[in-house]
């Protein structure tokens, strides 16, 4: 279960917290991303539920999401080009704390994107777990496949005068 009220930090939801240093920080998105496997049943009309009540309120803006796959041969005797899209599940938006959260038949992702809070991963972690104990609840994915954290970062530096010890 995820903790709620005063003990509701990324330390007790499982999720390490890492001590803020920048006052400014590079981030321009940071992204959980847990792949996972081996569903009871089919999820496909599941995968809407998992944001539900006040979850679906945070995150009102809601995008389709397709995997497309091209298969294409070469040479003279090459088959016209075949495309072949699947429903993969949902992408959500929250307007104003520019976070974004993907439910998939193949897996969860959260994301923070720019301006990245001050706090860091302590203003947004829990809020992902929370989301993620939600889709396992829902889902009941039997495996996790791949667990990842990204950060993309964008350091700017002067175009001229620039000396790597700087």
């Amino acid at each position: 279960p995820v903790p709620t009220g005063p003990d509701a930090t990324p330390a007790a939801s499982g999720f390490v917290s890492v001590a803020a240093g920048y006052t400014r920080p590079p981030v321009i998105e940071a992204i959980v991303d847990i792949q996972v496997d081996g569903f009871a049943s089919e999820v496909t009309e599941r995968l809407g539920s998992v944001l539900a009540g006040e979850d679906a309120l945070r995150y009102p803006k809601r995008q389709d999401l397709y995997q497309t796959e091209l298969q294409f041969q070469l040479g003279e005797a090459a088959a016209a080009p075949v495309s072949v899209s699947t429903a993969m599940g949902y992408q959500y938006q929250h307007p104003g704390r520019h976070q974004i959260v993907q439910i998939r038949k193949n897996g969860f992702a959260f994301m923070q994107q720019r301006p990245y809070p001050a706090e860091g991963w302590a203003s947004w972690a829990v809020d992902a777990r929370r989301l993620w104990q939600r889709y396992l609840d829902v889902l009941q994915p039997s495996t996790i496949t791949r667990v990842g954290v990204r950060y993309v970062n964008q350091i700017l530096m002067p175009a001229h005068d620039f000396r790597i010890e700087d």
